[in-house]
């Protein structure tokens, strides 16, 4: 492994994330796992023609985190898991229409009893 291989995946800082995210429902806010990210950049490698062995994978992984973490991308949960804070991947809201007013009820007609 050279530094060229690392350069290649951080290069940018979201590459990786944005592949994943062709695959897997990444948003912001959501969590995202250590294999998860390793998956993509070995992915990313792949892709690219790069060949690394599972060590290698592991350390690039390991500097693109770091490396996220310092942008505050990816915020540390535990050791494994971040959360991702990355405003392109924040979803659409969607408007909800206002809400009716409820409907007046119309009491029901009463029985007329007749007077005999």
């Amino acid at each position: 492994m050279n530094m060229r291989h690392i350069e290649e995946v951080l290069g940018d800082d979201l590459t990786v994330l944005r592949r994943l995210k062709s695959r897997f429902p990444i948003f912001h806010l959501s969590n995202i796992f250590l294999r998860d990210i390793q998956y993509g950049v070995a992915a990313l490698l792949k892709e690219k023609g790069v060949r690394v062995g599972y060590a290698d994978t592991a350390t690039i992984t390991q500097a693109l985190i770091s490396r996220l973490e310092r942008a505050r991308i990816l915020i540390p949960m535990d050791g494994q898991t971040w959360t991702v804070m990355a405003e392109e991947f924040r979803t659409p809201q969607v408007q909800r229409p206002a809400a009716k007013p409820p409907a007046v009820a119309v009491p029901a007609a009463t029985p007329q009893i007749a007077a005999t």
